[in-house]
């Protein structure tokens, strides 16, 4: 019999539930689903600690991002500068169309569209909003991995 549960986990069927005297005792799932499982389960820990950083005011606003990115600006030198002043037009626009960035696709295809990204000149800006706020919570050069990112900064606090 689970043999045959295995065989069907390996064809791509859906997960099979084992009993024991008439109630589940444990659920076998592909070696693929799990590990998505578990993606899902380190994503929902993350966004837990993003709504707790959001409450306990760990986070940026629009108006704090904007002075740090400013702080920054005066700190590099050539042409740095110019990226940061179009990074920071970027965020300014977020205040009025906060809903023009797209989901994060990292963390939309388990369900959390309300963290948003806006990309300009290689660089993505992750944020969340609510009615009156926008928060601003990364800036990150557009190939990093927000995943390892967002893991980093979890495990960091």
């Amino acid at each position: 019999m689970l043999l045959r549960c295995c065989r069907r986990c390996a064809k791509g069927w859906p997960p099979n539930v084992i009993t024991q005297n008439g109630e589940a005792a444990a659920v076998l799932v592909d070696p693929t689903e799990y590990e998505r499982l578990l993606e899902v389960i380190e994503m929902l820990k993350i966004i837990r600690q993003s709504e707790d950083d959001v409450q306990k005011s760990r986070v940026h606003s629009v108006e704090d991002a904007r002075k740090k990115l400013v702080r920054a600006r005066t700190e590099v030198v050539g042409r740095a500068h110019i990226i940061v002043d179009a990074l920071l037009k970027r965020i300014e626009r977020l205040k009025r169309l906060p809903l023009r960035g797209s989901p994060v696709p990292e963390i939309d295809d388990i369900g959390f569209q309300d963290f948003r990204q806006t990309i300009h000149q290689g660089y993505r800006i992750i944020y969340r909003s609510d009615t009156s706020t926008v928060y601003v919570l990364a800036v990150l050069y557009q190939r990093r991995d927000i995943r390892t990112v967002m893991m980093v900064r979890a495990v960091r606090k």
